[in-house]
């Protein structure tokens, strides 16, 4: 996450970076980033599964990425990465276009160690080389990867399930044996299709079941040493708030316990952004992804510290959270509103968030603001403007039913407008998919 004043310092460095790794024959070219991915089974029926039109490529229709960060995966360990754009985490942030790339130390090989959520029964896994960069490097693809399965630590038990080839350049399925269990999933990369020097993967995904109940999720409150400094966390309910660069910039958002849908603000210079993070269960290790202006911005990843407790002034309640989203960056974005599938009726556990936001409008009698709901890029344009403009008006009757004035209040319906995610993802179409409090004028 940068601070306020290196955004614009890091998103220069990251010009230059892809610049450098170009050069050095390991950064990503436009053309095979827009290039047509092609999908091929392996062991099952000739034709693969289609791409569903919204960058979730799936082994069978409806099917959930369980190896994905919104899913709640997280990666806990691997073997190495080029840095920059290149690192493993991009394995799993839904897109074949962002992935992984071994450095030049390590040649063509590689592993990734994952921890999902709970233990699933995986009926396959995806390997997808769409979007490396053949045209430039070719051979650079992936190929020969060893998948091992544990059900007892994230360091031992590990047995073998299978070898696959991973296609060149294209989307392979892979079947695994009936029965195989995994609450941690180990890839390592063995070879490419013969690049002298890098191996590289767009995505991972797996499919399957969940086996018996999901265990207790840890409270997130915590201190975390990250690629951006420390970061301090404090869970109140389902409700996440938080401050890092030492109190320079602020986090509200809401948390299941594993995975978290985070809103960034830095005070000095009014800039805004989402983040999702995903907690481990054993070592207490955040691993996930922010994003500013639509776009992805970095990786954001650290060990929780058993010796420190957090400390954020000025950000030890929901309502101060909301109120400084406000004042910094003329916005504030209510995650923990959630509504229904296809519907504009509000769940009940939004009501805590409602009402912070109520008692923050309360303490400000002479602001005027818009309620603007969003959703992400999935469905029709009419479906969808007119979606988020009825969760919007949820969400301002509700306002209005519990002490704002409804004159201060306007209604707004943008659709997929705007988005803080990117839309061609899971993970930032979960995020897209939001209301928010703006200033009205």
């Amino acid at each position: 996450m940068p601070r306020a004043s290196l955004v614009s310092s890091l998103v220069g460095a990251a010009i230059v970076i892809a610049a450098i790794l170009a050069i050095a024959g390991c950064g990503r070219g436009s053309e095979a980033a827009e290039g047509q991915a092609a999908t091929v089974a392996i062991g099952g029926s000739a034709a693969g599964p289609p791409d569903d039109g919204t960058g979730e490529t799936a082994a069978a229709a409806g099917a959930k990425n369980l190896l994905s960060l919104s899913a709640g995966s997280v990666l806990i360990a691997h073997g190495g990465d080029s840095g920059g754009w290149w690192e493993a985490i991009y394995l799993f942030d839904g897109s074949p276009k962002s992935g992984w790339s071994s450095s030049k130390k390590m040649g063509p090989t590689g592993s990734f160690t994952l921890e999902l959520p709970q233990t699933h029964e995986l009926t396959s896994v995806a390997i997808d080389n769409s979007g490396v960069q053949e045209r430039e490097l070719p051979g650079i693809s992936a190929r020969s990867i060893e998948i091992l399965a544990s059900t007892s630590s994230p360091t031992e038990g590990f047995a073998h399930v299978m070898t696959v080839e991973a296609p060149k350049g294209a989307r392979g399925v892979f079947p695994l044996p009936a029965g195989t269990q995994a609450r941690w999933l180990k890839l390592v990369v063995k070879s490419n299709w013969g690049a002298a020097e890098y191996a590289e993967i767009g995505e991972i995904e797996g499919y399957g079941r969940p086996v018996g109940a999901a265990p207790s999720r840890r409270d997130v409150t915590g201190v975390y040493e990250t690629n951006y400094g420390r970061l301090d966390l404090v869970q109140i309910g389902n409700t996440v708030l938080g401050c890092y660069f030492n109190g320079a910039g602020a986090i509200t958002g809401v948390t299941d316990g594993r995975v978290l849908n985070l809103q960034w603000v830095q005070a000095g210079d009014r800039k805004t952004g989402p983040a999702l993070l995903v907690l481990s269960a054993g070592s207490g290790h955040l691993n996930g992804i922010w994003y500013y202006q639509g776009r992805i911005g970095g990786s954001w990843l650290g060990p929780r510290r058993a010796d420190a407790k957090p400390n954020c002034a000025g950000a030890r309640t929901r309502e101060a959270a909301i109120a400084s989203a406000l004042d910094t960056s003329g916005r504030a974005i209510l995650y923990g509103v959630k509504f229904a599938t296809d519907s504009d009726q509000i769940t009940p556990d939004s009501v805590e968030v409602l009402k912070s936001a109520a008692k923050v409008l309360a303490a400000k009698p002479s602001l005027k603001v818009k309620v603007r709901g969003y959703t992400d890029s999935i469905n029709t344009d009419a479906y969808n403007l007119d979606l988020s403009k009825r969760r919007a008006q949820a969400v301002a009757t509700w306002l209005a039913a519990h002490g704002v004035d409804g004159a201060r209040l306007t209604v707004e319906g943008l659709g997929e407008a705007d988005p803080v995610a990117d839309n061609a993802t899971v993970q930032g179409r979960s995020l897209n998919r939001r209301v928010e409090l703006a200033h009205a004028g």
